[in-house]
């Protein structure tokens, strides 16, 4: 049984493909082609910031964000626990930035994060 090869990241293959484009430090933020998901491990959303969820091993995309950190019991000591929420289809553009009801509940553990895209803008004539 072959191994697949991984996955060579976005902006490594956009690199050897148009190795004349300039390539800026920040242009990984102003370009959607080198947005990766974002492990949880590795950053956090701001709470309350509607986002793009993933739980890797239930292959499993959700709209929500990061609710609450709350204080619980384990193993006879206090420990702070990250709650994650669904937002159920309840989301919306307040015109600054996404917003919405995210519901928290236990069952959510996600891996991966992703920011929402912002809304085109209406050009004026």
């Amino acid at each position: 049984m072959s191994k697949t090869p991984p996955r060579k990241p976005l902006h490594e293959w956009f690199l050897e493909s148009y190795p004349e484009e300039k390539i800026t430090p920040d242009t990984h933020i102003k370009n959607p082609m080198f947005q990766q998901w974002i492990p949880i491990e590795q950053e956090l959303p701001k709470l309350g910031q509607i986002v793009l969820l993933h739980e890797l091993d239930e292959n499993y995309v959700w709209i929500g964000g990061r609710c609450e950190v709350r204080s619980t019991v384990k193993n006879g000591e206090w420990e702070d626990v990250i709650q994650w929420g669904n937002a159920h289809e309840a989301f919306w553009h307040n015109g600054k930035e996404w917003d919405g009801d995210i519901n928290p509940n236990d069952i959510y553990q996600p891996t991966h994060w992703f920011p929402l895209p912002e809304l085109p803008v209406k050009e004026e004539a």
